[in-house]
């Protein structure tokens, strides 16, 4: 008899071996919590660029109108 024991992921709902579980997210598989931190990743840097991007804008309009040719 195996004595194994398995859990079902609450994320993809499938059932794996604890080893394959999360210790940060005990109830989240580890393929499954590598997929949302990658998500949130991306997220944070994106927008992280469209700000810095918009500051430079807003700048680039301040001095144009403060120092006109």
């Amino acid at each position: 008899m195996d004595n194994s024991i398995y859990k079902v992921c609450e994320v993809c709902g499938q059932k794996k071996h604890i080893s394959e579980f999360s210790k940060s997210y005990p109830r989240r598989c580890k393929a499954c919590v590598a997929e949302h931190t990658k998500m949130v990743r991306e997220r944070a840097k994106h927008g992280k660029r469209m700000y810095y991007n918009q500051a430079k804008k807003g700048k680039q309009r301040k001095f144009k109108e403060n120092f006109p040719k």
